[in-house]
């Protein structure tokens, strides 16, 4: 077993030209809009499942409200 020198792991090294440095290749569009449009879906999940709840939560009162006055009448 041999260790190597460090010039010569760099002489391994492939070389990084301008090109390669330059802007990456343009993406599919599905892999530009599938990390927003996930987000979008699990926020407005969120917003309709926390009206839901909501909704219900004051029916309950107001159903409780309602035959709380019922009985008291």
């Amino acid at each position: 077993m041999t260790m190597r020198s460090p010039s010569a792991v760099a002489a391994t090294a492939p070389a990084i030209s301008a090109a390669s440095r330059s802007a990456p290749a343009a993406q599919p569009l599905f892999h530009r809009i599938w990390p927003p449009a996930i987000i979008a879906l699990g926020l407005g999940l969120t917003a309709a499942w926390t009206c839901l709840l909501g909704y219900g939560l004051v029916s309950l009162l107001g159903y409780g409200l309602v035959s709380v006055i019922t009985i008291a009448i």
